[in-house]
């Protein structure tokens, strides 16, 4: 009875044994996949995947891959400064200093620039602007806003002129394109206007407290660029910025 005893619990421990050396060779098997690449759903699907008769390949796997976004603006977040203790953004300066004085981003540096970058070619920029104190040289000595900004030689300007008139102006290369489109609609600069530029390829949209003023398609565009405002010979200061998608 010892000895019938000894025998069965001897096979059962070779049983064990030999559960576990399998066990041990399909984890190295899976590990020198996993090492060739793909992971280990792949390497286990390569392990247990079944052969094909006549000689033919297993069918390849296939990675899922996420679906590639329609357009950056899926994943842009609108900017947005309200300026109430300090500048919400990172705004680059250029010839001037801006600072945030009454709620207001304000600069009396004539030919003071502020932008931010945007990361869309199309969007919409709505900013208020107001000209705190205008030249008295010309019409366009006023607080201008800025759009698709590149650097100093390369930008579009709207440009709420003192006679009343609303413009869309161009630097491009370094050449300055003035009137590219114009409405004559009473503008006062030294007011707080609500402007909002909608660009969009070729085409620019320029709204003045809630009404379309100016559809204009560029033959040349700048295809791309920040967004802000430039004192032209004046002081001015902005607020109120939101920067997001095309609807």
């Amino acid at each position: 009875m010892n000895q019938r005893y000894f025998r069965n619990s001897e096979r059962g421990q070779s049983v064990l044994e030999y559960a576990l050396i399998i066990l041990l060779m399909a984890g190295l098997t899976i590990l020198a996949l996993w090492f060739l690449g793909g992971g280990v759903r792949d390497a286990l699907a390569r392990l247990f995947q079944q052969p094909t008769s006549g000689g033919e390949e297993p069918n390849p796997i296939v990675e899922e891959t996420p679906s590639p976004m329609d357009s950056p603006g899926d994943f842009f977040i609108a900017l947005v400064d309200d300026f109430l203790d300090k500048a919400g953004l990172d705004w680059n300066i250029a010839n001037g200093n801006w600072l945030v004085k009454d709620g207001l981003f304000q600069s009396a540096g004539q030919g003071s620039l502020a932008w931010v970058k945007v990361p869309l070619p199309d969007y919409t920029y709505s900013v208020d602007l107001i000209t705190l104190k205008s030249g008295k040289k010309s019409a366009s000595q006023v607080t201008q806003a800025v759009v698709r900004f590149q650097d100093e030689k390369n930008y579009y300007a709207i440009i709420p002129n003192t006679n009343g008139i609303i413009e869309l102006a161009k630097m491009q290369n370094g050449v300055w394109y003035p009137s590219l489109a114009v409405a004559s609609v009473g503008v006062n600069p030294e007011k707080m206007n609500a402007l909002q530029v909608k660009v969009s390829g070729s085409q620019i949209e320029v709204s003045l407290n809630g009404t379309l003023v100016i559809r204009y398609n560029d033959p040349s565009p700048i295809p791309s660029g920040g967004a802000g405002a430039v004192n032209n010979g004046s002081a001015g200061a902005i607020d109120n910025v939101r920067i997001e998608p095309n609807p």
